[in-house]
């Protein structure tokens, strides 16, 4: 099973992810990421901050990036005009890597 690196970016600093995670294939990475990528989103909620401009980058063991998941992309946020689709989320560019 392939191990994919999950590392997180912010405008100020990139934390590395040393051990990976295996999964099945790049479909389960990108699951992965965006649910990653919105608890970290869901922790700054709580601290009254929310802050759009991190993201998860997802490489293979060779350091090869095969996709970005940002953090406008993970969710989908929900105005008062708009608040019926609460349940839709935004994954309109998250997609892998062209080689």
């Amino acid at each position: 099973m392939p191990r994919y690196y999950f590392h997180v970016v912010t405008p100020s600093e990139r934390i590395e992810d040393t051990e990976g995670q295996e999964l099945p294939n790049l479909e389960s990475a990108r699951v992965e990421a965006v649910e990653s990528l919105r608890s970290i989103i869901s922790a700054e909620v709580l601290h009254g901050v929310l802050g759009l401009d991190e993201w998860i980058e997802v490489t293979d063991g060779a350091g090869k990036e095969l996709l970005t998941i940002r953090g406008g992309d993970a969710l989908k946020i929900a105005t008062a005009s708009n608040s019926k689709d609460t349940t839709v989320v935004s994954l309109r560019s998250v997609r892998p890597h062209e080689e």
